[in-house]
This record gives structure tokens, sequence and C-alpha cells, in this order.
């Protein structure tokens, strides 16, 4: 394909994400790409403690200093891509604790309080989002992209979302704000949602969202296909791994999942213009 950027959407490397993990197997697969890489950390990312294996394997790509990018370790940052905006959020820190499968129960993601104060009003990534969102105004970057692992809206058996409502003010911001595409991670499938407001209302000037989380680990084959489809979800399935191939033009983009090698066949490709 030779992308001009390689989005890792999290959940990187199983289980516990250590930098001796990334080196061994992430690195082996994905480290060929790693200078194009913009990675956002997933839970699993946090079950070492404070993202140190992540952050040493991505180094300054992962908190790229100078502009708005900040120069912390608190997992977001922006950048200028073909004319787009992209927005690369940490959305563990929604969160302040993560569930670690070794001890049976949640604990701190980081001592660093710049992991752990949420992403809503009051906290610094959301303080640094809404400074970024005025600094990139749809009047000179007419598309934009925001990223981060776990999606406000997913179709799952328990609810049509995740209930990480710790996210919707962050969501409420991007949308406000004109962002066109938001990308995610965090459940083993593809998933591709029409445009939607943070309230899950269609709004055809809303962001699209595309979760894919099809990199790698093993599939979950749980969508509740004995209750009746939501009527934002545009496509799905949990058969393939692949990617999602996006090109991107002045005002609008062109989207299609491509099935790795071996994999069984699947289509799912348009083009959407920016809000």
């Amino acid at each position: 394909m030779k992308p001009a950027a390689f989005l890792a959407l999290g959940d990187l490397q199983y289980l516990h994400g250590s930098f001796d993990d990334f080196e061994k197997y992430y690195d082996r697969y994905f480290g060929p790409l790693k200078s194009i890489t913009r990675p956002v950390p997933g839970n699993h990312e946090s079950y070492t403690l404070g993202m140190k294996g992540y952050l040493k394997y991505f180094g300054a790509i992962a908190r790229p200093h100078g502009g708005w990018s900040y120069p912390n370790s608190g997992g977001y940052y922006s950048y200028n891509l073909g004319g787009w905006h992209f927005i690369a959020l940490n959305s563990e820190a929604c969160k302040g604790t993560t569930w670690n499968p070794d001890l049976g129960r949640g604990v701190p993601i980081s001592t660093n309080p710049i992991h752990t104060n949420g992403c809503g009003p009051g906290s610094s990534m959301y303080a640094w989002l809404q400074q970024d969102l005025a600094l990139h105004p749809n009047s000179e970057f007419p598309c934009t992209v925001a990223y981060f692992h776990h999606p406000l809206f997913a179709w799952w058996p328990y609810r049509e979302t995740i209930g990480m409502l710790g996210i919707q003010p962050m969501y409420q911001a991007l949308d406000k704000a004109g962002v066109d595409v938001i990308l995610n991670g965090h459940f083993h499938n593809y998933q591709r949602w029409k445009p939607q407001d943070a309230l899950g209302h269609p709004d055809p000037n809303g962001p699209a969202e595309f979760i894919v989380g099809t990199g790698g680990d093993t599939f979950e084959n749980d969508f509740p296909t004995d209750k009746p489809k939501p009527a934002n979800l545009a496509a799905y399935q949990a058969h393939s791994f692949g990617v999602l191939k996006m090109t991107l033009h002045p005002d609008s983009y062109d989207y299609a999942f491509e099935p790795a090698p071996g994999q069984r066949s699947y289509s799912d490709s348009g083009t959407a213009s920016c809000a």
C-alpha cells in the first residue's frame, strides 16, 4: 500500500505491553512501519505501570515535542498530514484505573497525574484538546481525524456502547469542532458507524466512527445477532484480520477495509465528504 502513516489504535502488545514483548513480538510484524506509526495507548499498555513499555518502544513518536504536541508522556498529541489535521488521544486516561488480569482488580494507570485525571472538563487532556481544536479550525483544516482506543459507540452483547461515558465530553468537543472521522480499536472486530452526535442521534455533520480492532488477536464473534442491529451501524464483521485503508483528498476521503492475505474475503468501501 505504501502508506504515508500507520495509525496503531491501542492494545498493540498482549498481554501486558512490556518493552521486551514489544521488541520481541510486535516489532517482528509492525517494526518496518515504526517510522510512520502514530500510535495511541489502550488498556493493555497500561498493564505495565505508566505505560512504560509502550512509551519506551515508541519514544518520541508517541509523545512528539513542538507546537501543541506537548512534550509529555500523557499519550496524546496532534499533527498535520496532507492538509488534514490528526488528533491522537489517550482514552485510557478517561478511566483513571485499569483492570489488571493478574490481580483481578482495578489498579491506577500510573502514579503520574497526567495519565489519571480523566479526559473531561478540568482534565489536562481536555484543556489541551480545546486548545488544539481552536488552533486548527475547520476554516484552515476542512478535514480532521481523531483517534483513540475505546469507542463511545459499539455493538456488543450488553449494550450499544461500552459504557465509557467518561469519553462523551471529549466526543462532544470533537463533534462541536467539526471533526469528520473518529477511529477506535478495543473490540476485536470491524465496525463502521454512520455520522452521529455524542448522544447517538443521526447527524450528517457528525463524525463517522470506525472500529478497527482487526490487527492480530483472537476475534470476538460476539455481535448480539439475537437483537436488532443499531440503526446507525452501517457495516460490521468479525471473521477477517485486516486494516482500514484511507485515501485523503482536500475535502473528502475514500475508505476500504482490506483483509490480510489468506483471510476470508470482506468488502466495505466508499467515499465520504468532510462536513
